[in-house]
Formats: structure tokens, C-alpha cells, sequence
């Protein structure tokens, strides 16, 4: 007689059991399936936000603002397929463990304008290509250098000067930079061991040797 609730428990813990095993599964596949949605929609957002920032010639238009979702990925789907973003982390010294967030950022600066033409200018005929060249410190400077135009570029600078038939000169100044930002937690640590997070820390590096980095804040703000 005794033994028919003990098998009664037994059956009842177990089907308890399978419950919750079941309920876990299921919630860890939706948050999986909401993750895959979230980042499908944001990839969607990027190409058409790229899209529209094409323009016929397939330059890029760019715009001083820009509102987009974010990716979330795992550790292993960001070294398979984004290889180059898990080493950009790596070279600011960063762990994938602790990366909190990951932010790349493209951009791109136009200046077309036209430079009034003074008398007292120091860029002088005969000269202001070779000045031009001292101040760049650059050997990229086209072969063809004449004292009617001037042309420079790197990978990350455009820059051109052609001087007017009214003694004015049209400057070209076009600026690329990528700009790597990395939000990681610092652990707590004793000996070999660690746990936890000690602090938050924001790391910057731009792509562009000719860009300096002068000021950041990382603000988190609470409720």
C-alpha cells in the first residue's frame, strides 16, 4: 500500500522535472528566435540606410546623422562571421569575454569651397606646390605637379587645389575615418581568479593616422 504514493511521487517530480525542462527550453528559443529577429531587422536597416546614401556616380552621400538598431551577436558567430570586428577588439587589447558593446562607426568629410585670392597670400606662384609637399610630408604628391594645380592623396585624404581664372582657388578636401569603440568589463581579480565586474571602461581607435583623438565620455545612465 505504501508503495503506490511513493510511485506517485516519483512520476509527479518527474513530470515536474520534464515541465520545467520544457519551459526553459522554450523560453531560451524564443529569447534565441527574438535575438535573430532583432539582428535580421537591424542588417535590413543598415543596407537600406546604405542604400539611400547612394547616389547614381555610386558615391556615398553622407549625412551628420544616423539612427540605426543594434546587431546582437554571440562570441562564436562574431570570430565566424566577422572575423575583422573580433580582431579590431583584440588589437585594442580587449577579451571577446568582456566586451559589453561594440560600435563601428564610418565617416566621411566633403569640403568644396572656393579660396579668395589675396595679395598677401604665403601659397605663391612658383612655390606653393613645393610648400604644399614640405607640409605634408608626403611622397604621394602626383608626378605632374604644376604650378596650375595641386593634387594629394593617402588612403583616408583627398585633397586638391585648382586655381580659378579670377585668382581664386577651388579646394577639394575629402576625409575618410572609421572610428572603433569597445565598452568591456574590467573583473575583479585575486591571484589567478576571477569574477565579477570591477568597472566599465570605453576603449576609441580611429583608422586614420591623421586623426587625433582629443576627448570622449562614456555616460551610463540610470533609473
Amino acid at each position: 500500500m505504501k508503495k503506490v504514493p511513493i510511485i506517485t511521487l516519483i512520476i509527479t517530480v518527474v513530470a515536474l522535472l520534464l515541465l520545467v525542462g520544457s519551459w526553459w527550453i522554450i523560453q531560451r528559443q524564443c529569447s534565441e528566435n527574438r535575438r535573430l529577429s532583432e539582428s535580421n531587422r537591424t542588417l535590413a536597416e543598415q543596407n537600406q540606410a546604405l542604400a539611400s546614401r547612394l547616389n547614381h556616380s555610386d558615391h556615398l552621400v553622407a549625412s551628420q546623422r544616423l539612427s540605426i538598431g543594434r546587431l546582437r551577436m554571440t562570441i562564436g558567430e562574431l570570430e565566424e562571421l566577422r572575423r575583422e570586428d573580433a580582431e579590431r577588439i583584440r588589437a585594442l587589447g580587449v577579451g571577446l569575454r568582456n566586451v559589453r558593446t561594440y560600435t563601428l562607426t564610418t565617416t566621411s568629410t566633403l569640403l568644396d569651397t572656393l579660396l579668395a585670392a589675396s595679395p598677401q597670400s604665403t601659397v605663391e606662384k612658383g612655390v606653393r606646390a613645393e610648400r604644399l609637399a614640405d607640409s605634408l610630408n608626403s611622397e604621394r604628391l602626383a608626378d605632374n605637379l604644376t604650378d596650375t594645380a595641386i593634387h594629394w592623396r593617402d588612403p583616408w585624404v583627398d585633397l586638391s587645389l585648382t586655381p580659378q581664372p579670377d585668382g581664386s582657388t577651388h579646394l577639394h578636401l575629402l576625409c575618410h575615418d572609421t572610428l572603433t569603440q569597445v565598452v568591456h568589463r574590467i573583473p575583479h581579480r585575486w591571484w589567478i581568479f576571477r569574477w565579477g565586474t570591477k568597472a566599465l571602461r570605453q576603449e576609441i581607435r580611429s583608422s586614420n593616422p591623421h586623426t587625433k583623438i582629443v576627448f570622449s565620455e562614456y555616460i551610463e545612465i540610470e533609473n
